[in-house]
């Protein structure tokens, strides 16, 4: 955990609050990749309901190592754990995050759905 919480502020695109970091990683949810021994991101695997075999996938890589592949590599690494506990992945991110939108398709996902968000007025 201290790992993670030493990244700079942009982990929180990935955890909502330590609080919730702490939790993901007291149930195993949350896997922490290196290459060459370097920290290179993290990535989490959590059920989006307890009843159900589908999860999520989270990703999150440094800044430092972005646009190299590393995400898609760390979302296929999520899936094949994912598949391999019986579980049927999925991700998705903010429809303005292009980049994420890439890595996603690039890990060989498809969209399929599109959330709308409405404004109270």
């Amino acid at each position: 955990m201290k790992l993670i919480l030493e990244q700079d502020d942009l982990i929180n695109e990935l955890f909502e609050s330590e609080l919730q970091l702490k939790n993901f990683i007291k149930n195993e949810y949350v896997f922490v990749f290196h290459k060459n021994e370097e920290f290179v991101g993290c990535g989490m695997v959590l059920r989006t309901n307890i009843d159900w075999n589908y999860c999520d996938l989270g990703v999150w890589v440094r800044p430092s190592n972005r646009c190299n592949g590393i995400g898609s590599q760390i979302i296929l690494r999520l899936r094949e754990f994912a598949l391999k506990n019986n579980m049927n992945p999925s991700c998705g991110c903010a429809i303005g995050n292009i980049a994420s939108q890439k890595t996603i398709e690039k890990s060989g996902f498809i969209s399929k759905h599109k959330l709308i968000k409405f404004k109270v007025k």
